[in-house]
């Protein structure tokens, strides 16, 4: 029964407000909360915010330091291997020009003096020499020529050594040979410094001659008179006994293989002198002159 009456029994009625709200005074919406200026937070939170900048300032700096310590070291660096490329290029340069050839010529007085064993098996190049004179009046000539430096130039006359002379260090050298009368065949060979021989350089002819040539003039005879006008022109004929060179007063007249030679001169009035002149390859000569007289 009791539970019955409680189940029937009136809701109960809701309290009454403890503020109303005067009746003209207008509704405030919701606004957002106005902040409160720094210097009304709390202590805790101001010295935060303070140690904040500064550590964010000193982060600042400190990039800024890295970056220029960062630049410094470039170009420090940068400093550092130019000088040390223009020291390496001045170490080089003074190798190449300076103790290179001290090297070199160290070598080369080491080689002389043997102090190593001897291993080179290779002949040294053939000695050549300018091409001497065919024929000279001369005892002796000297020949010039190019060979391999410090080698020595042997020079064989006639099948047996007639000289040698060491090459110098520019590979040129002279080698004067005395001469045998008539011909002299002159060749040459080297051997440098570990005893190689090199092959025999090319043979030349040189002969030696003081004789003058012969002249075997023909015509005209000597003190001959002409005294026909067709007669003017005379026939100079004659022969040499070698080869050499025909002058008939100085004007070169050609002769044939086995020395004759035949021309014609013009005579003039009264008394013409004809000098016959023959130079052999030795350059000796001989000269035979005659008068031949016109007298129309």
């Amino acid at each position: 029964m009791s539970s019955m009456i409680q189940q029937i029994s009136p809701p109960p009625t809701n309290p009454p407000l403890r503020n109303p709200a005067p009746v003209n005074q207008p509704v405030q919406l919701n606004q957002a909360p106005t902040p409160k200026p720094a210097n009304s937070l709390p202590f805790n939170a101001l010295a935060r915010y303070e140690q904040t900048q500064k550590f964010l300032k000193d982060q600042i700096l400190s990039v800024q330091n890295k970056s220029k310590n960062l630049k410094d070291t470039e170009r420090t660096l940068l400093i550092q291997s130019i000088f040390a490329l223009s020291t390496s290029l001045a170490l080089v340069l003074v190798f190449i020009f300076f103790f290179f050839p001290l090297l070199i010529r160290f070598a080369g007085n080491l080689s002389n003096l043997a102090v190593f064993p001897q291993t080179d098996t290779i002949p040294p190049s053939v000695p050549t020499f300018a091409a001497p004179v065919e024929a000279t009046q001369e005892s002796s000539i000297t020949l010039s020529g190019f060979g391999e430096p410090k080698s020595k130039v042997i020079l064989v006359k006639n099948g047996s050594e007639a000289g040698n002379v060491v090459v110098g260090d520019s590979g040129e050298f002279n080698l004067e040979v005395n001469l045998d009368e008539g011909e002299n065949k002159i060749a040459a060979y080297s051997v440098d410094l570990a005893k190689n021989e090199s092959s025999m350089g090319k043979q030349y002819t040189v002969k030696f001659d003081q004789t003058p040539p012969e002249i075997d003039w023909q015509s005209p005879e000597e003190n001959k008179v002409v005294k026909n006008l067709r007669e003017q022109s005379v026939e100079v004929k004659g022969k040499v006994n070698e080869s050499a060179k025909v002058y008939l007063n100085d004007q070169f007249i050609s002769n044939s293989s086995d020395g004759s030679f035949d021309t014609q001169f013009m005579l003039k009035q009264g008394d013409n002198i004809l000098t016959l002149k023959a130079v052999d390859v030795a350059q000796n000569e001989t000269q035979v002159e005659r008068t031949v007289s016109f007298k129309p």
